[in-house]
């Protein structure tokens, strides 16, 4: 039988089915806590049992260093939800700034297990990062993991406000466990940029791009490199190099493809040690 996860019927009227296109069992955008939203665990929907009771979790690992992050770079984020005995979990994620509004750049790094959906909150079109049906099956715990870039300036605080959903599979909102919770995540003193760019020299260009780029990098040993772009929704776009490079200087003139289309991108130059990211408009 296939296991489904109700996380998405929070408090929707049956007649929205004829209104609003097809209701799916996979993660829903604006439920999340943040000001303006609710969670799931209200009237109509999983509210069997007190949020954050029962002895289950929600939790979250960064790469950041005590949660304070550097402008413009690239962290990879592990949100856990965990309770003993089941086997079928599921989460939102949104991060904003001071004024609610979306901060950085989510990426999705595993598509099987999870998604990027939004929601009008507020005036604002807020980014959330769901899960996918059946996207949370593990038993015990599971760890939704995807990576998150830092605004390209100092921004001031950061909240990541982060649920999860404990299901017992029962084929309906009853019976489940909903957890959540928000993590403060602060800016370095002053704008770092420059001291990222000393510390890894890198430089693309021409900014605008039309049909090629030309980057320029430092690696500290050999590595496998890829040069990757994404869209401003923070997904995977175009895979634009992966190969094996030396230590020291690195140059590459690398054609951009021909059905790329005008607009802004980021720019990620990855390998083992880390990854380097700017944003790129493309005519």
């Amino acid at each position: 039988m296939k296991r489904t996860l109700f996380l998405t019927l929070c408090a929707l009227p049956l007649f929205i089915t004829l209104t609003s296109g097809i209701i799916n069992e996979s993660g829903r955008a604006g439920y999340t806590g943040s000001p303006g939203e609710v969670t799931c665990n209200t009237s109509s929907c999983h509210n069997s049992f007190a949020l954050n009771s029962g002895g289950g979790s929600v939790s979250a690992v960064s790469t950041m260093i005590n949660w304070i992050y550097e402008p413009l770079t690239t962290y990879t984020i592990n949100i856990k939800v965990a309770k003993t005995g089941v086997h079928l979990f599921g989460f939102g994620v949104e991060i904003l700034n001071l004024s609610n509004n979306n901060a950085g750049t989510i990426i999705v790094t595993n598509a099987v297990k999870t998604q990027l959906k939004s929601r009008f909150i507020s005036g604002v079109i807020r980014r959330n990062i769901v899960h996918q049906l059946n996207g949370g099956a593990s038993p015990d715990s599971v760890i939704f993991s995807f990576d998150w870039t830092s605004p390209d300036t100092t921004s001031g605080a950061i909240t990541m406000y982060f649920v999860g959903n404990a299901s017992n599979q029962n084929g309906s909102v009853t019976g489940d466990y909903i957890y959540s919770s928000s993590l403060l995540i602060t800016p370095v003193g002053g704008n770092k940029v420059d001291n990222i760019v000393s510390v890894s020299p890198f430089s693309v260009y021409p900014s605008p791009a039309n049909t090629s780029i030309s980057l320029h990098y430092y690696l500290q040993k050999n590595e496998n490199v890829e040069v990757k772009l994404y869209d401003m929704q923070g997904t995977l776009a175009y895979l634009l190099m992966k190969a094996d490079h030396t230590a020291g200087e690195n140059n590459e003139l690398i054609s951009l493809p021909s059905e790329c289309r005008s607009g802004l991108y980021l720019l990620s130059v990855e390998s083992s040690s880390g990854r380097v990211n700017r944003k790129l408009m493309i005519n």
